[in-house]
């Protein structure tokens, strides 16, 4: 089974976006599972539900960190290459999904009984956040090789 079909099967599960996103990639860079989840628990549906940052896209960054980063506080060039590998990742999750904010990507406000109605006619979880945590780890599973 491939990263990409795993994230679904997670996502699918109940976990939300970024906690799904980081599931895949966890045990990789030793990130115990209870963990990461505890961690990424506040980041589903942009934040809180807030409809900023897409879940998926937070994760990535997440992982990014995780794959890239460097212990050392004045590590200057690592930081630097993480801002980097996120530029890169934040670029092709564009050229996917054209935003990376939650609002825009589902086109209403999940807070509101329109907007719910809108989220679950639409069917959103499957035909936009389900694309969304898919698009983050084939980005990733290249970005991070």
């Amino acid at each position: 089974m491939t990263n990409a079909e795993k994230v679904i099967e997670i996502f699918d599960s109940g976990l939300n976006c970024a906690q799904a996103v980081i599931s895949i990639y966890a045990e990789k860079f030793k990130l115990d599972h209870e963990v990461a989840l505890k961690l990424t628990c506040g980041f589903g549906a942009g934040m809180a539900r807030m409809q900023e940052m897409c879940g998926a896209v937070t994760g990535a960054v997440m992982v990014i960190g995780l794959a890239v980063g460097e212990q050392k506080i004045d590590y200057a060039d690592r930081k630097e290459k993480v801002y980097a590998k996120i530029t890169e990742f934040i670029k092709h999750f564009k050229e996917k999904n054209k935003f990376i904010k939650c609002s825009e990507l589902l086109k209403c406000d999940i807070n509101t009984e329109e907007g719910k109605y809108f989220f679950d006619v639409n069917e959103l979880h499957d035909n936009v956040c389900m694309k969304c945590v898919k698009d983050a780890v084939l980005i990733l599973d290249d970005l991070i090789k």
